[in-house]
């Protein structure tokens, strides 16, 4: 059962309202993140990057609709919490593995990843 009836105009429209300001705090903190992480030379690929997440706005009204279609409400929803849960999982031993590591060591491997070299080698 869902928190909001149908109904409920209002409670729609706030549930819009905090959508929408998440949405506006979340999307430039993003790319300010990326700014900061981000080797000056490879700008570009970085934000090309987190723009792969256009992918997911395009497939999800086909792939939520097979869900709803073919299965109910309730299997997309408990799919898409414990992908949730996964991800804070992996967030969290990330997080925990990286402790000790700078950010100028963690750029020196994502350039050699993306390079196949390091910045170092001639």
């Amino acid at each position: 059962m869902a928190l909001n009836p149908v109904e409920a105009f209002w409670g729609w429209l706030m549930i819009i309202w905090i959508f929408s300001l998440g949405e506006s705090i979340l999307f430039p903190a993003m790319n300010v993140q990326i700014d900061e992480i981000a080797p000056r030379h490879l700008l570009g690929t970085y934000f090309g990057a987190s723009s792969f997440n256009s992918l997911g706005w395009a497939s999800a009204p086909v792939v939520g609709g097979f869900f709803i279609e073919y299965l109910t409400g309730h299997i997309l929803f408990l799919m898409w919490a414990g992908l949730c849960l996964v991800s804070m999982g992996m967030y969290m031993l990330a997080q925990s593995c990286i402790s000790g590591i700078t950010t100028h060591q963690i750029n020196y491997a994502i350039h050699g990843f993306i390079t196949k070299s390091h910045p170092n080698e001639g």
